[in-house]
């Protein structure tokens, strides 16, 4: 796992070489420093996620120059200054953040990929599909005869019903399976692994922070769990060994040259 790390932070900071952070021009640098705002945001709820709302912004140039109490930051306005009042309405960051898991990344690249499937044949073709080269792996590698992956996501298809168990069930009969969404939150287990993990029409209760879904009639699971839940089956899946890792490090890598 050592080594993983140094590897991953050695390529971080190959990426970083050279970089340079943008300096501000000098016009801005001095109305900085002499507590000129160019934008001020006055009234406001301000998400700081560091403790209470703040109630003003001040802007300099391209940089949030000060957060906080509005009396403060009216002393940045001058007659140049664009005032934005906003009507004690909430203001949270405009910050696009681009960023990789690495190395789980490098273990999706060669896992079941579902984000382009649009119906539910498609979906359980392409499922039935991983449970035979499941099978013909299963002693060749740490991650045994799982089937792990998903990324699926129903909303853009003609029947944007959820996946069930039941879908999956008659072509994994022996071959546990839990597939997540494509946003993290949830994912969708076989009636394989729902045994491995227990997981009964009676039992267990939702964990804190999760929901085992389950049929509003038979009270059966439906294969759906989200949230915590997820680790209910997640903690049952082999861990791979530093090799693998090592091996999905290089994937990922490999594919992020290509762009």
């Amino acid at each position: 796992m050592r080594a993983i790390s140094a590897i991953v932070a050695l390529l971080t900071l190959l990426a970083c070489d050279g970089c340079t952070q943008p300096q501000p021009s000098l016009e801005n640098q001095a109305r900085r420093d002499h507590g000129i705002g160019d934008v001020v945001i006055i009234n406001a709820r301000v998400w700081t996620g560091a403790g209470p709302d703040a109630r003003s912004v001040v802007i300099v140039g391209e940089h949030i120059a000060y957060v906080g109490h509005e009396e403060t930051a009216r002393s940045w306005i001058d007659a140049r200054t664009r005032i934005i009042d906003a009507g004690g309405r909430r203001v949270v960051p405009g910050i696009t953040d681009s960023h990789a898991h690495i190395v789980s990344g490098g273990f999706h690249l060669s896992r079941l990929n579902l984000r382009e499937i649009v119906s539910r044949d498609a979906f359980v073709t392409e499922v039935a599909r991983a449970v035979a080269e499941a099978r013909e792996r299963a002693e060749a590698s740490a991650q045994g005869g799982w089937v792990t992956g998903g990324r699926w996501s129903v909303e853009s298809w003609d029947d944007p019903t959820t996946p069930r168990k039941e879908w999956i069930d008659l072509v994994s009969p022996e071959t546990p399976i839990f597939l997540s969404r494509m946003d993290g939150h949830q994912g969708l287990a076989n009636s394989v692994s729902l045994r491995l993990a227990g997981i009964k029409r009676d039992e267990p209760e939702d964990p804190p922070g999760g929901v085992i879904e389950r049929d509003p009639d038979t009270r059966e699971p439906t294969g759906i769990l989200k949230d915590s839940a997820m680790d209910l089956v997640a903690r049952h899946l082999p861990k791979p060994s530093e090799e693998e890792q090592y091996e999905a490090l290089r994937r990922a890598m490999s594919h992020a040259n290509e762009f």
